[in-house]
């Protein structure tokens, strides 16, 4: 028999069978006055976060007087040459050091230009401006004039129509726009599948304030840094993604991400296999088999060997040594000796990765570096307690590859160049690290990141970038020990706009990126192409998992 509703005095919530059971009571509301649902898309979610990528990127280059950033000057000669068909830079007597032609406004950004080097206490106004040095052509020397062309021909072409300062600033805005699409891919992937949706909250604590000082700047680095967390992010969308086979568009998105990551620098595709292993590992070897076999994989991995082999048949013909500049330590030491003084210095490596800007001479508040650390320790400790095996081999692959791939390049290289380690190069190795291991952590239901948990990591690490943004500002304005006020009021030296216009921007780009982080770790579901878009409060049916 039915049952009868029997209506409840004074309830406003529907209705009460005899049975006792409460039956929902139907919206009367009136379509035109609902309030909108929000409807999240990975698309929406990249366009939008690409915008808040790249304003604090660009924030960045607007904030770094020219020449500041990390051998910046020899990549700009690099970049200006190679759009103007110079390749390949002339041999000088000195290792390492080769030389182009440039229009001295444009390529002559070495020398006086980086009068505040290693001076903690000048600031950048004792820099010529660029304009001042005419635009007679000149002989400009470089570190890094063997280098794979390919990232230095996206980015120099402002060169070409624009001179002095606006040459190297528009180099820096086309690069933090390059650097911020594939950051944005990484949240794209996030939003793509529940499973990843862990990846938005670890993915504040892997982006470092390095991280986006870098992706301002014109150098390759920073693009290996993101591509390679682009590429992580991918690869477990792909490898988890059991609903569907691998479509095209994501492959392609792949498949750029490892071309570009591998072709930056002579170290990129070692690294590269590294990250790919320690993705692989978090799936069963017959899910592995069962992607691979598709269409889709096989046509990528045929385009990538394709996109990846002109850069290794380069290096290893003609940048084999590129980047390997000898040290001005005169310590030259053997493998076993370099071995050992490499490994002790991981923590002053890890440092470099949260943040040591300019030329080695700029540094953030310890409280920052503190405060990565410990969030470091959290991912680190939440993927060995609550991730699952499969997921945490992969997780513990790049764990040992941040300490002991320092220790395997530079060992066996220290008796000729001494050390040149730099706590930035590791930084593809320990984004991808981050990454791999949040998600390992999230694969069991004691490990997962919610909005509450996501929001703690995102205001924690806002706090952290400008902590970091203001100490590096300061030291160029008005010394590193100078009047924090003074360089409010527009004293000393001020990026394009003032203090208050680059504040702004890098303000607004963390709250615009804050939101994305928090809306799709708090989204019950992230939509696919192939289902409708879900707003944050929809409940979600279960979706396959691949079993681990």
């Amino acid at each position: 028999m039915g049952e009868t509703p029997v209506p409840r005095s004074g309830s406003s919530r529907g209705m009460t069978t005899a049975r006792g059971r409460r039956t929902p009571r139907p919206d009367r509301t009136p379509r035109a006055v609902r309030a909108p649902r929000v409807v999240v898309t990975p698309r929406l979610v990249f366009v939008v976060a690409l915008l808040g990528l790249f304003l604090v990127s660009a924030a960045w280059s607007l904030a770094s007087p020219l020449s500041s950033g990390p051998d910046e000057s020899g990549h700009v000669a690099k970049a200006a040459a190679t759009v103007r068909g110079q390749f390949v830079g002339a041999p000088t007597d000195t290792p390492g050091i080769t030389t182009f032609r440039l229009p001295a406004d444009i390529g002559q950004v070495g020398g006086e230009m980086t009068c505040y080097v290693a001076l903690p206490m000048t600031t950048a106004s004792c820099a010529p401006a660029p304009a001042s040095l005419g635009h007679e052509v000149q002989t400009v020397k470089t570190g890094v004039g063997s280098y794979y062309p390919l990232y230095y021909a996206v980015v120099g072409w402002p060169s070409l129509i624009v001179g002095g300062s606006w040459s190297m600033l528009g180099m820096r805005l086309v690069s933090a726009l390059v650097n911020s699409f594939f950051l944005a891919l990484v949240l794209f992937a996030a939003a793509s599948l529940p499973r990843l949706r862990t990846l938005a909250g670890w993915f504040a604590v892997a982006c470092t304030p390095m991280v986006f000082y870098l992706g301002g700047l014109v150098n390759p680095n920073g693009t290996e840094i993101c591509a390679t967390a682009a590429a992580t992010a991918l690869g477990l969308l792909v490898l988890h993604d059991s609903r569907e086979r691998p479509s095209a568009g994501r492959m392609a998105l792949l498949a750029v991400s490892i071309a570009v990551a591998a072709s930056m620098r002579s170290t990129s595709p070692v690294i590269l296999v590294i990250v790919l292993v320690a993705v692989c590992l978090t799936v069963p070897v017959a899910r592995l088999v069962s992607v691979l076999r598709t269409r889709a994989v096989l046509v990528a991995i045929a385009a990538t060997v394709v996109a990846i082999l002109p850069a290794v048949v380069w290096t290893m013909s003609i940048a084999r040594d590129g980047g390997f500049i000898p040290s001005s330590d005169p310590e030259r030491a053997g493998v076993l000796a370099a071995a050992t003084h490499t490994f002790l210095d991981t923590g002053t490596f890890g440092k470099g990765m949260i943040g040591i800007f300019g030329w080695q001479d700029t540094f953030a508040p310890e409280a920052v570096y503190a405060g990565w650390t410990i969030g470091l320790g959290i991912v680190v400790f939440g993927a060995l307690a609550a991730g699952r095996r499969r997921a945490m081999l992969g997780a513990l692959v790049l764990m040992a590859a941040v300490v002991l791939f320092p220790v395997a390049l530079q060992a066996p290289t220290a008796h000729t160049f001494g050390y040149i380690w730099q706590g930035r190069y590791g930084l593809p190795v320990l984004v991808a690290m981050v990454l791999v291991a949040g998600f390992a952590a999230g694969s069991s239901s004691r490990g997962r990141t919610g909005g509450r948990a996501a929001a703690v990591l995102v205001g924690a690490a806002a706090v952290g970038q400008v902590l970091s943004f203001v100490a590096v500002y300061r030291r160029y304005s008005v010394g590193s020990m100078g009047s924090r006020g003074a360089m409010f009021s527009g004293d000393g030296w001020q990026a394009p706009g003032g203090v208050w216009t680059v504040g702004t921007m890098l303000v607004i780009g963390l709250v615009v990126l804050g939101a994305v982080v928090i809306t799709i770790a708090s989204a019950r579901r992230s939509p696919s192409p192939s289902q409708p878009a879900l707003s944050p409060s929809q409940p979600a049916p279960s979706q396959p998992a691949v079993s681990e």
